[in-house]
């Protein structure tokens, strides 16, 4: 509510003293190149299976603007500079919530077994004369298969 109150008094004093608006207004912490620049390294997080989190983001953006001198290293970002910054790159980054690892896939997905598996995979394809033709190699989807058989 006190944003609202803000901005109309905000848009009477800008027509009332020909003053634009953008010079009232709150400037961005970053100029684009700056804000490009995290906007592409939170996207190389993200293809590497590391999305970062709201805080993540406003730890890394903080850290930036440490390092560039605009501001105190004990002087967080807050959840509206979040807000805005997404709002911004709204077309290149977007909030999704990851979901969690399901338990026994995490507790078996140990170095060991994968070396395991792939060394399989191998022996197989070997097996099947499959090495150098990928075109007869497909994925399959696992979620519609039934373990367990149960007859009718």
């Amino acid at each position: 509510m006190r944003h609202l109150f803000w901005l109309s008094k905000l848009s009477k004093r800008d027509s009332q003293f020909c003053v634009p608006r953008a010079t009232l207004a709150d400037r961005t912490l970053f100029n684009q190149e700056e804000e490009l620049r995290l906007v592409e390294y939170l996207e190389s997080l993200a293809q590497l299976g590391y999305g970062a989190t709201r805080s993540r983001l406003k730890d890394l953006a903080g850290d930036l603007a440490f390092s560039l001198g605009k501001r105190g290293k004990n002087k967080p970002l807050s959840n509206d500079w979040v807000s805005g910054f997404l709002q911004r790159w709204k077309t290149r980054l977007s909030s999704v919530r990851p979901s969690a690892l399901e338990s026994y896939r995490a507790k078996y997905a140990t170095p060991e077994s994968v070396d395991h598996y792939f060394k399989n995979l191998e022996e197989t394809l070997k097996k099947y004369d499959l090495l150098n033709k990928p075109e007869c190699i497909y994925n399959l989807d696992e979620t519609g298969i039934q373990p367990e058989h149960r007859p009718p």
